[in-house]
């Protein structure tokens, strides 16, 4: 681009810098569902066979190999194989089975299946586990 622009090779190599890229836009003469959802939305979107990635005033999606990612303003989420991880609201949810290597460490409360493990014990001596004894 520096020789097109200035008429002579830029003395710097440059390597993955913007001034090396070019875009080549293809000219279409009919109207395809991805122009209208571009004009629709005043998006940009760039598609290749069944993935793409779409920019809009909304956020960003991530479309491919049977993954979707959304990103907005508070929010982020990905969709891989059934299983949903999201980010919002200070929190981190997670839609699926979760499998763990390593060590889980929590400086809070653990609620599991309605069980408050922070207050959940059993009176000394008993192995009576068919209801749980909360409270000191």
């Amino acid at each position: 681009l520096d020789e097109w622009l200035h008429s002579k090779i830029s003395e710097i190599t440059l390597k993955y810098d913007l001034t090396s890229a070019i875009a080549i836009p293809g000219i279409i003469n009919t109207s395809t569902d991805t122009i209208k959802q571009s004009c629709g939305n005043k998006a940009v979107i760039i598609k290749a066979k069944d993935a793409y990635i779409k920019v809009s005033e909304q956020g960003i999606e991530i479309n491919a190999c049977g993954s979707n990612t959304k990103i907005d303003e508070d929010t982020m989420s990905m969709e891989v194989n059934g299983v949903t991880l999201g980010f919002s609201d200070g929190k981190v949810s997670i839609s699926g089975d979760v499998e763990i290597t390593g060590n889980v460490v929590c400086t809070g409360n653990v609620e599991i299946d309605g069980i408050d493990f922070g207050t959940h014990v059993h009176r000394a001596g008993s192995y009576d586990t068919s209801e749980p004894k909360n409270g000191a």
